[in-house]
């Protein structure tokens, strides 16, 4: 019986000690881990780095006798040095990424690249974190030029800490309300040229221009390569459109278009679209969303104008590289289909059945 008292609190005393250690352990990893230079992520391999890499990998693990087995760490070297090829000079691709009931778009040229909103933060999930941050370091990219929050609605600015604290970015713009440091307010007449791609921002007016609310205070950025535009409107509404068709008709003629507001009743007026007239429009819109977007009317009206949709609730993320003659939309879902990929229509609901 004494021995029976004695056995327990001893079998367990190993595990407690390793328990501790271990915990003493990953609380010293952790704080290496966030001194500057100590984490580093490579861009996603392709297929052919793979192959190299399988190759060299069998070099390594083969018996003994076989010559140079060290070599074959040569082969893994790609899996290492990998990155992901940038766009040629004077196009730029645009991403926009499915991000749930929100709004993120990534744009690269040949040497630069923009973030133009991030999504939502919300308990449990913060979109900049799990979405935004690891397509860039997919895409290679381990520091943005330009974060633009087109204003500060949770669904747009949630995320924009953590993409603003993991690529320091050079540039950031937003939209009134948006409050960020050393931030800049955009508004037309700003305008830059990266590698032959012309951005510019078409609203709102002027920093002190009255607006209703902070949809109407959108940060809308035109982009164009070789001649070809996309826009991105942030959530503008009825009001802020009339005033750039009012205004700037000559500037908003886009072959690629974010629809505004996610695809609202509240957007997308039919003079709006008679002016933008777009190839291709995107819904940005998250899985039965409570708000039905993108809303069946507005569905139709740019069918009905010609333009082709792509929701990303049902295709993933969406690709477009703006300045080639011909080019189509790329759709994640498209070219990475997965049995669970089982994608419906955009029925009278903008959701999926």
């Amino acid at each position: 019986a004494l021995l029976a008292g004695w056995s327990s609190p001893l079998a367990l005393l190993p595990i407690e000690v390793a328990d501790h250690a271990l915990r003493f352990l990953l609380a010293m990893l952790e704080r290496i881990a966030e001194l500057p230079g100590m984490q580093w992520h490579a861009a996603a391999p392709g297929t052919v780095s793979m192959v190299l890499a399988l190759f060299g990998a069998c070099w390594l693990l083969a018996p003994r006798g076989v010559p140079l087995r060290p070599l074959g760490a040569i082969w893994c070297l790609p899996l290492v040095l990998n990155h992901s090829p940038a766009p040629p000079g004077g196009t730029a691709d645009i991403t926009v990424l499915d991000v749930g009931q929100g709004l993120a778009v990534v744009v690269r040229t040949a040497a630069h690249s923009l973030v133009y909103d991030a999504g939502a933060k919300q308990r449990g999930f913060d979109a900049g974190a799990a979405v935004v941050a690891p397509y860039l370091r997919h895409q290679g990219v381990s520091r943005i030029d330009a974060l633009v929050i087109s204003h500060a609605d949770n669904d747009h600015a949630g995320g924009a800490l953590s993409v603003l604290e993991a690529f320091a970015p050079t540039q950031l713009f937003g939209g009134a309300g948006v409050q960020m440091p050393a931030i800049r307010f955009c508004h037309s007449g700003i305008h830059w040229q990266w590698d032959n791609v012309d951005f510019m921002f078409l609203h709102p007016a002027t920093l002190t221009e009255p607006l209703a609310d902070d949809n109407n205070s959108s940060c809308v950025l035109r982009i164009e390569a070789a001649g070809h535009v996309a826009l991105l409107p942030g959530d503008i509404e009825a009001a802020s459109e009339s005033h750039l068709a009012a205004n700037m008709a000559g500037a908003l003629a886009a072959q690629f278009l974010v629809a505004p507001h996610h695809g609202s009743e509240t957007s997308s007026t039919p003079g709006w679209v008679s002016v933008v007239n777009p190839r291709f429009v995107v819904y940005a819109a998250g899985f039965r969303n409570r708000f039905g977007f993108p809303r069946p009317a507005v569905v139709k009206r740019w069918a009905d104008a010609g333009a082709a949709a792509s929701v990303t609730f049902e295709t993933g993320a969406v690709s477009y590289r703006l300045g080639t003659e011909g080019a189509e939309p790329r759709a994640y879902r498209a070219q990475s289909r997965r049995y669970w990929h089982a994608v419906g229509t955009t029925g009278d609901s903008g959701t999926r059945p």
